[in-house]
């Protein structure tokens, strides 16, 4: 699963990393949490947009449903009442992070949780979660797709985001459905990750953030 990721990188950053034609600005975050704004890309746009996905059949803004929402299992994205029509109109999205964040999935009082970079050298900084998008009136919420998780992440929990390479994204939002599914199921799985466990400590100031 995914409850908790973080994002280092500067919008004019961000935009060198995944080329995209717009920028947005936002402030960089070491603990992005479920109905807060994010930056994410489609089709090489960047914008912001809230962190929960509101579907078609709620009748309004309703945000416990949206925080319910903010995993899309990828086995069951294409069936699934709720997301099936989004997934045929092509509404999938990246979302630009440095790393996320796990717990144990057998609680354990008190754990920090353990944070998860790309130890690559070129993409340590940064890489996307995908996910499925959304918008109504002017409010644009995402959710981010999930997997079930490799055996490198399976000792700290059976799930993990879909995450794909800068370069990839192309790929993925162009994709038809049918090959979307077959690149979360094959092609999506990132390797060389470092783990550590997580300092609880507050965030760092924007002037550490990567320029």
């Amino acid at each position: 699963m995914c409850g908790r990721y973080f994002l280092f990188l500067s919008p004019e950053r961000l935009q060198q990393l995944f080329v995209t034609q717009t920028v947005t600005d936002y402030n960089p975050s070491a603990n992005i949490t479920p109905l807060q704004f994010a930056p994410l890309i489609v089709r090489r746009r960047m914008g912001m947009g809230r962190w929960g996905l509101l579907p078609d059949y709620a009748g309004h803004d309703d945000k416990t449903l949206c925080a319910k929402l903010k995993n899309v299992r990828s086995e069951t994205v294409a069936k699934k009442p709720s997301f099936a029509n989004l997934w045929g109109q092509g509404r999938r999205c990246l979302i630009p992070a440095s790393g996320f964040l796990e717990w144990p999935e057998e609680k354990i009082k008190g754990h920090p949780g353990y944070q998860m970079t790309l130890a690559q050298e070129g993409y340590g900084e940064g890489f996307a979660l995908a996910g499925l998008w959304t918008k109504r009136d002017d409010l644009v919420t995402f959710a981010v797709l999930t997997r079930a998780a490799s055996p490198e992440l399976s000792q700290f929990h059976s799930r993990m985001p879909v995450a794909f390479y800068p370069h990839q994204m192309e790929a993925w939002t162009e994709a038809s459905p049918d090959k979307a599914l077959h690149m979360m199921a094959h092609e999506s799985i990132l390797t060389g990750w470092q783990i550590k466990q997580r300092e609880p400590a507050p965030p760092p100031q924007n002037g550490l953030f990567a320029a």
